[in-house]
């Protein structure tokens, strides 16, 4: 279980070339350890002994992330010729 994947890019010119680069972040956590902070967050919202910085460090700490970064030359097509 994790959160979707996310991606940014930005252009980028190299000896007269256009190149676009993607990165994807994908995050992700077991099961077991996410229903965990689940229930943890669910019953201690709102209360005055509920450290709900505390809480969201350690479930950042748990998560795994992999950033993944593409890229992919961009090719200007040419106009079509006017009749």
């Amino acid at each position: 279980v994790g959160d979707p994947a996310t991606k940014s890019g930005e252009e980028y010119q190299k000896d007269g070339k256009t190149f676009h680069q993607v990165t994807y972040t994908v995050t992700a956590m077991k099961e077991s350890l996410y229903n965990t902070f689940v229930d943890e967050y669910k019953e201690g919202y709102g209360k005055d002994d509920f450290d709900l910085a505390d809480h969201f460090e350690r479930r950042k700490k748990a998560t795994l992330e992999r950033k993944i970064t593409y890229w992919f030359e961009i090719k200007k097509e040419a106009a079509p010729e006017k009749n």
